[in-house]
């Protein structure tokens, strides 16, 4: 009676799960079981580990061999698991042994082979699914899983196909070897061949292409390109309204090609989550700018299903996330995103567990005045009713515009817009803003978006006629406790913009301008009618 530990890993959600692969051979009737994953799966791997080791000339145990998979209440994606349970099976048996050379417990082991107990390191994680001849085929999302397994156990060894590390990053705390197949891997842990880590030349995030997005793209719309700036250099979520042919959309995709590149730790972490939606599960690196149709789910936006995947608000991790036609989506698919544009992070809870991914995204809405387009348009008639108008823009619940740092309502151009000028461009607007965050983090730890009221008391940047003018507009227009802490947060950006250390009267009044067009746009229908 033998007993052999091996470690794994399985995709749950955008993480890596930890999977102790456990053998157990004992006399009886030739049987194999593998326990711990659903029938259907457990009936596909035994077939393929069977084979493998059959075809690379091993020699498969004659007695009731039980494979366990713990914890059995964590769903797996069990070809992630082939390399360990094939490895647990050769060590079960004794067909090969894991070489003390490899692991400081070398007495340990000794007295755990004298017990019948075969147990690699705790360091040792094995990821590989195996073909039919016994060669390793390539894991699906092995970016994620390494990064988990970095975070969790700092100079883990890891053993996985070889044809991944050509499209490999450099991972700081991991060792990482490629083998092609389960023989090299039997001469690996046995000692017959010594470990070939990987040593990547080169950070990848150098192969970053510039984004063909430029804000000199835009004419006229100066107040616009004002906004952008002040949203892209202090991180805050931005509402474009106005007629068809403003330049809504035009605006909201330019926002990219403002924000500074992302550092290698966000790129990595960036190009895990960019896995899932790549072709090929080629890693995508830098920041990644999402526009979901209107007809998006609830679960597409989220993240949900069996396995508790990423949506898309997860895709927009460190980067923008576009709305077009706000007012078209889902009322509770937009109301989805009140918790998560202010914590950061979604959650996606299920029946045995609940997976948090990442959603640090910047938000940018764009909506029609009305379901014709036209309402507001210099030359255009509107046909919609203000009752129709009314309805239109309530989907876009008070909840979700309270949480809206900044409003802006576009009018489309009267002229030829041939002659309007030119914005700047984006390579020499994105210096200041990159400033203006520097000063930020410098000053905070963070961008002005994610400031709490604690902290901006002790910061002591905004004197007693900032705060006078600021409850002056309060009382006036009644703005929440969160309207008054996303337009403290608003003046601050445009004080770094500025390049001053205090936020003046001239600052908070432009950012409550921002505020303004959620107050007051139902009178807007009416002046306008």
């Amino acid at each position: 009676m033998t007993l052999a530990l091996l470690n794994a890993r399985t995709l749950w959600g955008a993480q890596a799960a930890h999977v102790r692969v456990e053998v157990h051979l004992s006399p009886g009737l030739p049987t194999f079981r593998v326990v711990g994953m659903t029938s259907q799966a457990a009936q596909a791997t035994s077939e393929r580990v069977r084979a493998s080791l059959s075809f690379t000339g091993y020699q498969f145990p004659l007695g009731r061999l039980t494979v366990n998979l713990a914890p059995a209440d964590t769903p797996k994606n069990t070809a992630c698991t082939d390399l360990a349970i094939a490895l647990g099976i050769l060590l079960a048996t004794r067909q090969t042994k894991f070489s003390p050379d490899l692991s400081d417990l070398m007495q340990t082991h000794k007295q755990g082979e004298q017990k019948g107990l075969h147990q690699t390191p705790h360091d040792w994680v094995f990821l590989g699914e195996l073909s039919l001849s016994g060669m390793l085929i390539e894991v699906d999302h092995l970016l994620p899983i390494l990064l988990t397994v970095a975070k969790e156990m700092a100079g883990a060894k890891v053993m996985l196909p070889q044809q991944q590390l050509n499209h490999l990053p450099f991972i700081p705390g991991l060792n990482i070897m490629g083998i092609t197949g389960l023989n090299q891997a039997c001469e690996v842990i046995s000692g017959v061949t010594k470990p070939n880590w990987f040593k990547p030349t080169h950070f990848k995030v150098a192969s970053i292409k510039p984004s063909l997005l430029c804000l000199s793209d835009v004419r006229g719309q100066a107040e616009a390109c004002r906004a952008l700036e002040i949203a892209a250099a202090g991180g805050h979520h931005l509402l474009l309204a106005g007629s068809a042919g403003a330049g809504k959309s035009l605006l909201a995709k330019r926002l990219i090609s403002l924000l500074p590149p992302l550092d290698a730790e966000e790129s990595l972490e960036v190009a895990a989550i960019q896995c899932f939606v790549s072709p090929g599960n080629q890693a995508i690196w830098g920041r990644p700018m999402r526009s979901p149709h209107s007809r998006t789910t609830m679960v597409a936006m989220t993240g949900g299903g069996a396995m508790a995947m990423p949506g898309e608000l997860t895709f927009a991790h460190r980067g923008v996330l576009i709305l077009d036609e706000a007012a078209e989506f889902d009322r509770k698919v937009l109301d989805a995103l009140r918790e998560p544009i202010e914590s950061g992070v979604v959650n996606v809870s299920r029946l045995r567990a609940r997976v948090t991914h990442p959603a640090a995204f910047q938000l940018v809405m764009t909506t029609n005045l009305c379901p014709c387009g036209w309402f507001g348009h210099p030359t255009q008639a509107c046909q919609c009713t203000l009752a129709i108008r009314e309805a239109y823009q309530r989907t876009l619940s008070g909840p979700l515009l309270d949480r809206i740092d900044m409003s802006l309502t576009l009018h489309a151009p009267s002229g030829e817009w041939q002659r309007q000028p030119k914005a700047a461009p984006s390579s020499e607007i994105r210096p200041r803003i990159e400033a203006a965050q520097t000063r930020a983090l410098k000053r905070q730890g963070c961008l002005n978006h994610a400031l709490q009221l604690p902290q901006i008391d002790g910061l002591q940047i905004i004197n007693n006629s900032v705060w006078a003018v600021l409850n002056q507009a309060t009382q006036r227009l009644g703005l929440s406790t969160r309207a008054q802490l996303k337009a403290i947060r608003v003046a601050m950006s445009c004080a770094d913009l500025d390049q001053v250390d205090q936020v003046g009267v001239d600052h908070i009044s432009e950012a409550l301008g921002y505020r303004l067009h959620n107050m007051v746009k139902k009178y807007y229908n009416q002046r306008l009618n």
